[in-house]
């Protein structure tokens, strides 16, 4: 899970995250900003290092594509049964309803997924424009994902094998001996939903696909990374920049 959605998704309580609540503000972001900065400056300079200054590659920023929808489709808005996040007593059944969709949070947390990934790509955007201009010999180039997955999100539809990511799922300690990822929780209690979360959180491969691009969204990728690198290599800063629209990818 990346950075800030897993406290928005493991958390499975009737109460809305907040950016405040996942310990995500200003100064976190802009210390996060620094970090990516100096990686990505070490890397160009090493690669200078190694293999001289003419050196002729391509070097591509991507920003972040938000894996969950900005507004919950009317399916996962309520469970079967007809709970919602009014009835707190039964919000368990609500959880369990929308980790089939593959999002099983409060639905106004959906903003503050939508909110964080607004602010990852403004900061990813403002890096790749220092970075540019700071080492203008490379042939450094920036896509832009925000919109690119939108419609094919998690809880977007109600048909989840239109999603382009994978659903949040969990191994529980007798599936995590197995390897085996559950597709819904019936059955599940508060200690098995805390069990899972703990296994999420200590052993990265309890849940490391959950979140993540699944084929289609990773064929999606490649379309845009394809149409990216098709820039001429003496566009400008600005011209070098590609938002890539949403919509199914050729074939």
């Amino acid at each position: 899970l990346s950075w800030g959605f897993q406290g928005l998704l493991l958390d499975i309580s009737q109460k809305a995250c907040s950016k405040e609540s996942l310990g995500i503000d200003g100064d976190a972001l802009e210390e996060a900003g620094a970090s990516i900065f100096g990686a990505i400056a070490e890397v160009i300079v090493t690669m200078a290092a190694l293999y001289g200054p003419d050196h002729d590659y391509k070097l591509v920023i991507q920003n972040y594509p938000s894996p969950i929808a900005d507004f919950i489709h009317d399916e996962w808005v309520r469970s079967p049964d007809g709970q919602g996040e009014n009835q707190t007593w039964k919000y368990r059944k609500l959880a369990r309803h929308r980790y089939i969709g593959g999002c099983p949070v409060h639905v106004q947390s959906f903003n503050v997924a939508r909110d964080l990934a607004h602010d990852l790509n403004e900061g990813l955007e403002d890096i790749y424009e220092l970075l540019a201009l700071q080492f203008n010999q490379v042939d450094i180039r920036f896509v832009d994902l925000s919109d690119a997955f939108d419609g094919k999100r998690l809880c977007e539809d109600a048909d989840t094998t239109n999603d382009w990511f994978n659903p949040l799922r969990f191994m529980n300690n007798w599936q995590f001996a197995q390897g085996r990822y559950a597709t819904d929780l019936e059955g599940w209690d508060k200690t098995h939903l805390n069990q899972a979360s703990s296994n999420c959180t200590n052993h990265g491969q309890a849940c490391q696909e959950s979140m993540h691009p699944n084929a289609k969204g990773h064929k999606k990728m490649a379309h845009c990374l394809n149409q990216v690198l098709a820039i001429p290599s003496n566009a400008s800063i600005n011209d070098m920049k590609l938002r890539c629209a949403a919509g199914d990818p050729p074939d």
